[in-house]
Order: C-alpha cells, then sequence, then structure tokens
C-alpha cells in the first residue's frame, strides 16, 4: 500500500505546530507621518549590541536600568583624535540618525534579549545634546579616568525595555555595534 507525500506531510506533527511568536510579523505600534511614503511610515527595527566583554555585560545592565542603548567611538573627531579604531560606528550612527521616534531598538548582549520604542532622544556630553544622568558601568572607569572621553559616549533613548517574546535570539550576526534590521525575519 502506497501513501502519498502530500497525506505523509499532512498528518506530520512538526506541520502543526505554531510559528513561534518572534517569527510573526509584528503590527505596527504607531505609524509615524513621513511625506516620503505616502504620509505614512512603519516603524523600522535596529538593533544595539552592548558586546560580548565584561564592560559590554556592565553597559548591558546599565542599558536596562536606564532605558538606554549605548554606542561609544562614533564621531569623525574620535576617529581623528584616535587613528582609524571606529569609521564603521561613525557611519553606523550617521546612519541611526535618520530614526524617528517610536521606531523599534532590540538589545543585544550574548543574544537579543529586549525591544524598546526609540523616544527619539539622543544624550552625550557634546554640544547640543543634552548631559545624561550617568555613564554607563562598563566604561565609568575609563571615561571617569579621562574626561575628555565623556564627549564620545551617546545614549540612546527607548521608553522602557520589554523582554522578547519567545525568548532571546541570536540576531543578525553582524560585527557592528548598531544597524538597521528591518527586513531581517528574525526582528519581525
Amino acid at each position: 500500500m502506497s501513501v502519498s507525500l502530500a497525506t505523509l506531510s499532512k498528518n506530520m506533527a512538526w506541520t502543526k505546530r505554531p510559528i513561534p511568536p518572534r517569527f510573526q510579523r509584528r503590527q505596527p505600534l504607531e505609524p509615524h507621518t513621513d511625506p516620503r511614503v505616502d504620509g505614512v511610515r512603519n516603524p523600522r527595527s535596529y538593533h544595539c549590541g552592548t558586546g560580548g566583554d565584561t564592560a559590554g555585560r556592565k553597559n548591558y545592565e546599565s542599558a536596562l536600568e536606564n532605558s538606554s542603548a549605548y554606542i561609544y567611538g562614533c564621531t569623525e573627531d574620535f576617529v581623528s583624535e584616535n587613528g582609524k579604531k571606529a569609521p564603521g560606528r561613525v557611519m553606523q550612527f550617521d546612519a541611526f540618525k535618520d530614526a524617528k521616534k517610536g521606531d523599534i531598538i532590540h538589545l543585544h548582549h550574548h543574544k537579543v534579549t529586549h525591544w524598546g520604542k526609540y523616544t527619539g532622544e539622543i544624550l552625550s556630553y557634546r554640544e547640543g545634546y543634552k548631559d545624561p544622568p550617568n555613564i554607563p558601568k562598563g566604561w565609568y572607569d575609563i571615561v571617569t579616568a579621562n574626561e575628555k572621553e565623556r564627549k564620545h559616549v551617546f545614549h540612546i533613548k527607548v521608553e522602557r525595555w520589554v523582554p522578547i517574546s519567545g525568548g532571546p535570539f541570536m540576531g543578525a550576526g553582524l560585527q557592528k555595534t548598531l544597524y538597521e534590521v528591518t527586513d531581517h525575519a528574525d526582528y519581525n
């Protein structure tokens, strides 16, 4: 007796499992008005990593406590003062400056664990920015030992961090601090 492949597939348990929440398409939280896209702009998604070392873990803890994501050394003056240490981060931060209030930021430390809605506010000890209330724990010793380093720390504010439904996931796997992931399936 022969059974068709379609019949076998219908009877297999794995075909009947629900799609995990992190792979389901998330409904836009609050559409933005943007004249470039028929007056409506859906939120974009960004990934912000804290680094995998001890300083990264401390910055991750600070991020959760302070509803912030952090990036350091992401300006032209940092690169010119320190050589070519972080030209990629300059491009990442410049690209992020197009983000709008309500866009989604995903927080990563070893795995993507939380997401939050961007408030539209970036804090820094630089002219033109509002001063942040603190220095992230991972960079605290370096920045307090050398006060001129304070201007290279940026706090990207979110309303609050929300744990990822369905649990943490690996992320895109790119070796970058801050980048857009709007079209990446895992982040939607």
